[in-house]
Formats: structure tokens, C-alpha cells, sequence
């Protein structure tokens, strides 16, 4: 349940009611004014702006928030006598309010992953704030700074969409367009590389089926370009960074066609399904090649569009043959965030 605030200015009108007690443990079943008497330092709520208040100040906590022992509940408070602490949980504070403008401001509501996300961070930090637990003060913190971040990468990424998108659009179409092309009609390239001379060929490389294979790992790069730009924008995540990526995605799927093409004459031939000169100089073509076309267009076209998934899988299994198995980046997880009052 988020937590509510009342503020003091606005309840001090009527003389409080004391909060009751069941045993050693106060139990909230519901809004029930908190009384601060002398024990309390008149300044302990300067962060709110209400120093010149009363001495006694209405403080609403919500139904069902915590159970705390008379002790506990003065040790937090006690604890915001400490000037940095104080200091702290009125900037946390103010910077609550700051950040839900913010959201509403600059149009990132209109992402509703990016909206919830963000409501439930400073909804927690809120909690921390309301119920003084001074031990999740850090979290608090790491929750501003999170959302804050965050919604710099979106104003960020939509400054960036209006200049790179397009140009990177337009660059994927002419290369998926040149590829389609060449898919259907490799001539031009078969001549350019065979010269019409049948000896070029060899048992290994059947330039009909070794050129597609590209062509397919191209155009699975290019699918993978339109892919990812349409994730990135409309998560508001897009990073000029990678705009590199975005161009040579397409070069790098043809080089995973290649290998794709490489990999699998290497695992069929030995099942007599992979394409030999004699066959492939056929009017009719043979069930093994066209399993063979089939597994390795397919392939291509799949590596190509995560091309690094497929190096990262060709990486292990260079590993594996060298017995090479010791990885430097293994056991290194990124730093966690501090503690939760839910974790």
C-alpha cells in the first residue's frame, strides 16, 4: 500500500488524539495521529518547513504500514537529530516531488513501463521517508538517483531518435533491398567470382548455395537493425553509442551467413546431405540438397539477426575444441543495490 502524507500545517486545527497501545507494540488499524511531546526535539520535522508549528504535530501514518514498540518508533526518531541525517532526508524529500513532475513534464508517462517503474521506486522511497527507518536511508538515495538516471536516458534518447532514426531506417532498406536482389539473382556475382571457369569450384564451396547463405545473413542483419531501433525508441532507451552497431549489422550478418554456410557442409557431409559439384550441376535437385538450402538459409538468416548470440555460442564451442575453459569476466556480477524495507 503506498504510504499517504497529510501535511502538518494543514491538521494541527484540532488537538490530537493519543495513538493506542495493545501491549508493548503499537498496532495501526488505522489513519491515527502520531503525538510528538517534549521527549521530541522541536526541530525534528525542519525538513517538511514546520519548525514554527506547534510543538505538538499531527503526523498521519497509513493503516497496515508497520508495528512499531514504543522504543523503536523514538530511536528512529531520535536518530534525525544527527544534522546530516536530517540534511539528507530533506533533500530525499524534496527530491520526490521533483522527479513525479518530472515524469508528468517531460511526456515520459506517456511509456507506461518507464512510468510504473519509476512510481514504484519513489513510492518506496516515500515508505523509507514516512516511517524514519534511517537503516534504508542509502536505498532511499539509490532510488532518487535511479530514477533520475533513468529519465535523463529517456530525454536523451528522444533528442538523438530525431536525428539517427531515419538515417538508419533509410540505411537498412537499400541494403535489405540489394540483398533480396542478389538473393534471387546471383549471376553478376557468380560470374565475378567463378569466371566461368569450372575449376574455381571446389567440393567445399558451392558459390550458388555459399553466396545466399550471405545474402540471407544479410538480411537477417538489416532485420535485426529495423528490430532494434524500434525497441530502443520506444522505450525511451535509444544511445547514440551504438549507432555504429546499426550500420555494420548488416556486414556482420553476411560474415555469419559465411561461417553459418562453413559449420553446417562441416556437420552434413558426413551424412551425405551435403551439396557435391555433381550434384549441384543437376536439372533436378536432390532431397539432401534441399534439406541442406533449407538448414542453412534458415540458420543464416537466424545468426544474422542475433549475430551475437551466434558468436558467443561460436566463442564457447573454440573453447571447448582448445580446452580453453578459464574466463576472466565469470563470477563478476554487478554491484547490487543496497537494502530493501521489502527485500
Amino acid at each position: 500500500m503506498t504510504p499517504s502524507f497529510v501535511s502538518p500545517a494543514a491538521a494541527v486545527s484540532a488537538q490530537p488524539a493519543t495513538p493506542q497501545t495493545t501491549g508493548s507494540a503499537v498496532a495501526v488499524s488505522k489513519m491515527t495521529p502520531l503525538t510528538l511531546g517534549d521527549e521530541s526535539p522541536k526541530d525534528i520535522f525542519d525538513f517538511m518547513g514546520v519548525a514554527d508549528e506547534p510543538e505538538t504535530i499531527r503526523y498521519q501514518i497509513p493503516e497496515d504500514i508497520e508495528e512499531l514498540t514504543p522504543e523503536e518508533r523514538k530511536r528512529r526518531m531520535l536518530l534525525l537529530k544527527d544534522k546530516y541525517v536530517k540534511e539528507q532526508f530533506e533533500k530525499i524529500y524534496k527530491a520526490i516531488d521533483v522527479e513525479y513532475e518530472r515524469i508528468l513534464d517531460n511526456n515520459v508517462s506517456s511509456n507506461k513501463g518507464i512510468t510504473d517503474w519509476a512510481h514504484n521506486l519513489l513510492a518506496e522511497t516515500r515508505y523509507i521517508l514516512m516511517n524514519y527507518q534511517i537503516e534504508h536511508l542509502p536505498k532511499a538515495e539509490w532510488n532518487i538517483q535511479q530514477v533520475r538516471a533513468r529519465l535523463d536516458r529517456a530525454e536523451e534518447s528522444e533528442k538523438w531518435r530525431k536525428r539517427w532514426v531515419w538515417p538508419i531506417i533509410g540505411w537498412g532498406l537499400i541494403w535489405f533491398f540489394s540483398f533480396v536482389i542478389l538473393t534471387f539473382n546471383p549471376g553478376g556475382l557468380l560470374f565475378l567470382l567463378t569466371n566461368n571457369d569450372p575449376s574455381t569450384v571446389s567440393e567445399l564451396l558451392v558459390p550458388s548455395i555459399f553466396l545466399r547463405a550471405v545474402f540471407f545473413g544479410g538480411i537477417g542483419g538489416v532485420a535485426s537493425v529495423f528490430f532494434s531501433v524500434i525497441k530502443y525508441t520506444s522505450d525511451r532507451s535509444y544511445d547514440k553509442e551504438y549507432n555504429v552497431s546499426y550500420f555494420v549489422k548488416p556486414f556482420m550478418g553476411m560474415i555469419t551467413g559465411a561461417l553459418v554456410y562453413l559449420i553446417v557442409y562441416v556437420v552434413a557431409r558426413p551424412f551425405g546431405i551435403a551439396p557435391t559439384i555433381a550434384i549441384n550441376n543437376l536439372s533436378e535437385p536432390t532431397t539432401g540438397k534441399l534439406v541442406f538450402e533449407v538448414v542453412t538459409y534458415f540458420l543464416a538468416l537466424a545468426a544474422g539477426f542475433q549475430e551475437h548470440v551466434f558468436f558467443k555460442i561460436l566463442s564457447r564451442m573454440v573453447k571447448i575444441i582448445l580446452r580453453d575453459t578459464q574466463d576472466k569476466g565469470e563470477g563478476v556480477s554487478a554491484a547490487a543495490p543496497p537494502a530493501s524495507p521489502f527485500s
